[in-house]
């Protein structure tokens, strides 16, 4: 079905025979008629329904007759469940629709938002395998080892051509993964053998593109395969138009020869994907709240990275957690001589209750253990203790100069991805952003080796410029195609050892060609693109 690609590139539009809106609550209450579906010029999901006289009316009396608190969320039983049956065939759901009406007295239509719109169908089970595919909005940055070779023909004879390294696919012994632009969007694949829920996996998948990526990314369309069906979701835009970033912990280049890049988003997909909660990781939680921060301000960004730091930290446990045994017996015996001291009964209770406090080991005391653990400069906690208690009790940021903020900041932010490459177990090149310049290391710092630094300047944050590519894979001026060329495309892939990739034909509009490289992946399933016909 061409309806994911479109709604990516916000060309989504769907006319309907007939939309049912069914009330959740007691009233059962039913109304429907013709209608469509559309995004707006914000990504929202719209829809419309020419109600007859008689459900406009019963519309009509359900909102008069609803009693709203301002303030509070629309209750459930208020809410609708919308069914949109298109002409071409696919049926399209929603839950939790709240319904507008416009018109006159007597006649007008049902309109209003929708957050998800979803369509499920059956399919054959040959295997346990799982794939999911997700569609970010725009042509995103990233580490590349495949190219697009575009092909014009003229009649039967070839015109011109180019070639775009833009395309990469990571081979991993638990999942194949494959990321590429398509239209003015980008497509994200993986595929497991057996795997979790595969909407979970999608929402994983997410996670771990904005974790390497350091990108916040709408989530617009999932689409998975797993347990004999198969699921497309459309989801609306966020109201936020500009999106947070921070640097990623791995900067990159436009190649990756040695996948370093794809071997930390591995990791992270794989530390992540144990979880089977449909909310999001606790460490993606962290992460996220950081991103997001950074389209705020400074202030607001330094209190979620503090904070994202000491939530991090108390996920991570230590042997030396076991010494606050011998503390909690030295305060019993505390609590025992205050028995014969005459206090208030207010104030006894205020020193039994810093008393417990002090038995329970804090995020911060965590903290000190891992940095010693790890040997990462104790300074480092002095940075984060800095940065954390001005922003928490509000008082700002100290008034430091903005250039102690930042040079803090970078620090804390070193502190934060130690943290989440120490969670979820990732062993390679890093960067230490607590350093000038920017160089790349080896974590864990136990196992460092020398590293050499980037030798381009990165574009934007994170992203380096790529490297010159030979004149023959240029298009020539004389051979640039006219609207009415053939274009045909196909993947060409640079001879990398550390990567494979599969000779599986993917076929659409544009015939695309994937060319093995050295290595095999004998025994990982391939990655299924959820298609239907509408």
């Amino acid at each position: 079905m061409k309806t994911p690609a479109e709604f990516a590139d916000r060309n989504f539009k769907i006319e309907c025979s007939q939309i049912t809106l069914r009330q959740g609550g007691q009233g059962s209450l039913v109304i429907g008629g013709p209608g469509e579906l559309w995004q707006d010029d914000d990504g929202h999901i719209q829809f419309k329904i020419f109600v007859s006289e008689e459900h406009y009316e019963a519309l009509n009396t359900h909102r008069n007759g609803t009693k709203r608190v301002l303030g509070q969320l629309v209750k459930e039983e208020d809410c609708f469940t919308l069914v949109a049956q298109t002409f071409s065939g696919p049926v399209w759901t929603s839950e939790s629709v709240f319904p507008n009406r416009r018109g006159g007295l007597a006649s007008g239509i049902a309109y209003g938002t929708i957050h998800e719109l979803l369509y499920e169908c059956s399919v054959p089970v040959e295997s346990k395998a799982v794939s999911a595919t997700i569609r970010l909005p725009d042509k995103i940055s990233f580490p590349c080892n495949q190219g697009t070779e575009t092909v014009t023909k003229r009649g039967d004879k070839e015109a011109g051509n180019s070639w775009n390294l833009n395309s990469a696919e990571y081979i991993h012994e638990k999942f194949m993964f494959r990321i590429h632009p398509e239209g003015d969007h980008t497509v994200a694949q993986i595929s497991m053998k057996e795997g979790p829920d595969a909407l979970v996996m999608a929402r994983r998948l997410h996670e771990s593109l904005q974790f390497v990526l350091g990108l916040e990314l709408d989530l617009l369309v999932i689409e998975t395969i797993g347990d004999g069906k198969m699921t497309t979701m459309l989801r609306s835009a966020s109201n936020s138009k500009i999106k947070g970033s921070i640097p990623p912990p791995l900067r990159f280049q436009k190649i990756d020869p040695q996948s370093q890049f794809w071997m930390m988003f591995a990791s992270y997909f794989c530390a992540v994907i144990t979880a089977t909660s449909s909310e999001p990781h606790p460490i993606s939680q962290h992460l996220g709240s950081v991103i997001e921060s950074t389209v705020a301000s400074l202030g607001a960004e330094v209190l979620a990275l503090t904070v994202a730091v000491e939530g991090l930290a108390g996920l991570t446990t230590s042997a030396q957690v076991s010494n606050t045994v011998a503390i909690s017996e030295e305060l019993n015996a505390v609590k025992k001589a205050l028995v014969g001291v005459s206090l208030s009964d207010s104030t006894r209770a205020r020193v039994i209750g810093a008393l417990d406090a002090m038995t329970k080991i804090r995020n911060s005391d965590l903290l000190r253990i891992f940095l010693a653990e790890q040997q990462l400069p104790p300074a480092l906690y002095k940075s984060w203790s800095r940065l954390r208690n001005a922003a928490a009790h509000g008082g700002g940021l100290g008034g430091r100069e903005i250039e102690d903020v930042i040079r803090l900041r970078d620090e804390v932010r070193m502190l934060l991805y130690s943290l989440v490459l120490h969670l979820i177990g990732y062993s390679g090149l890093r960067t230490d952003y607590s350093q000038q310049g920017w160089p790349d290391c080896h974590w864990p710092i136990a196992a460092s080796v020398p590293a050499s630094p980037v030798d381009a300047p990165p574009v934007d944050e994170g992203v380096a410029e790529p490297p010159e590519i030979s004149p023959s894979h240029a298009r020539g001026v004389d051979n640039k195609p006219n609207s009415n060329d053939a274009v045909e495309e196909k993947v060409v892939l640079p001879e990398i050892e550390s990567a494979a990739v599969s000779n599986q034909e993917i076929k659409t509009n544009i015939a695309i060609e994937s060319k093995p490289l050295n290595s095999t992946h004998d025994g990982v399933c391939e990655t299924a693109s959820p298609t239907a016909s509408e």
